[in-house]
């Protein structure tokens, strides 16, 4: 429909974005209490400022249920926690780079270099305070797999 109407394409990723993870929020308790950093990293890496007009969505969403149904204090806590997470990813930026993947593996570049910078981005967003050369070393061990 928004291809139709002639929205741009970025209108259209954040329309997507709201429709299909606009229920992903109902299993992770009251109060954010059910969520881990870990998925709180890979949702602000994947989805970057679209995260918090999700949630601005999600919020409205839980407050218009009934009073006995609603979670009035779950975004909101959520909020804080990924205001927390993004401001310590702000400082740990993802070390590994398309070029070092390519120096360390020896390989051109590539498919293989994308599906090996996912892999390390994986390791990083399990702890994004890992140095460069970590990274890589780990992402040896987990490629001969």
């Amino acid at each position: 429909i928004l291809d139709r109407l002639k929205f741009s394409g970025d209108t259209n990723d954040v329309v997507n974005l709201l429709i299909l993870n606009h229920m992903k929020f109902k299993s992770i308790g009251a109060k954010a209490e059910k969520i881990s950093d870990r998925k709180i990293r890979e949702m602000l890496n994947k989805w970057g400022e679209g995260t918090f007009l999700l949630l601005r969505l999600v919020h409205a969403d839980n407050l218009a249920h009934n009073p006995k149904h609603n979670l009035p204090e779950q975004i909101p806590a959520l909020w804080r926690k990924m205001r927390r997470i993004q401001k310590e990813l702000a400082s740990l930026p993802m070390p590994v780079k398309g070029r070092d993947v390519i120096e360390h593996f020896k390989i051109p570049p590539g498919k293989e270099v994308g599906i090996l910078l996912k892999k390390a981005e994986k390791i990083w967003l399990d702890e994004p305070g890992l140095e460069k050369e970590e990274i890589l070393k780990r992402l040896s061990k987990y490629d001969k797999k």
